[in-house]
C-alpha cells in the first residue's frame, strides 16, 4: 500500500511543478492594495517581486511595486492603459522619472490568461517576468 501512495504523491508533485500549467486567475485580494485602502484588480508575484494593479473607487488606478528582499515600495499612479475589453493585451504604465513600469495582462476573461511585469530604463527594457498564477478582478 505504502509504495502506491508514495507513487501517487510523486504523480502529483510532478504535475503541479509542471512549467505547462494553465493560467489561473484566482478571487482574493493584494495586501499591497488593502494596506492602502484600494482595491484589487491584479496582483502577482515574481521570483524577486511583489506586483499589485490597485483601483481606487472612483477610475485613479496605481501601480504598487515590492522588493522582496528589501522590503522597498514602489507606489505610482497609472498613467497609461488601454481598453481591458478591447485591446489584448490590456497595458497598464507607470512612470517615475526614467523608469516605466508595464503591467500586461494577456488573455483577460479567459482560462489561459497570464500576466507579465516590464520595467524600461529610458525606454530600454531592464526587467521582464511572467506570472500564470495571479489574483485577477473579474469586472
Amino acid at each position: 500500500m505504502k509504495p502506491l501512495v508514495y507513487a501517487f504523491l510523486s504523480c502529483i508533485s510532478i504535475i503541479l511543478s509542471s512549467n505547462h500549467a494553465l493560467a489561473e486567475s484566482v478571487p482574493g485580494e493584494s495586501i499591497l492594495c488593502k494596506n492602502k485602502n484600494l482595491i484589487t484588480v491584479i496582483a502577482f508575484s515574481t521570483s524577486k517581486y511583489n506586483i499589485a494593479i490597485c483601483k481606487e473607487f472612483g477610475d485613479a488606478y496605481h501601480y504598487i511595486g515590492q522588493d522582496k528582499k528589501s522590503n522597498a515600495q514602489v507606489f505610482l499612479p497609472i498613467k497609461e492603459r488601454n481598453s481591458r475589453y478591447r485591446a489584448n493585451p490590456w497595458l497598464l504604465k507607470a512612470r517615475n522619472g526614467a523608469f516605466t513600469y508595464q503591467v500586461a495582462e494577456f488573455n483577460p476573461f479567459r482560462k489561459n490568461a497570464y500576466v507579465s511585469i516590464s520595467v524600461f530604463r529610458n525606454g530600454n527594457r531592464i526587467h521582464h517576468d511572467i506570472a500564470n498564477k495571479f489574483i485577477g478582478l473579474e469586472e
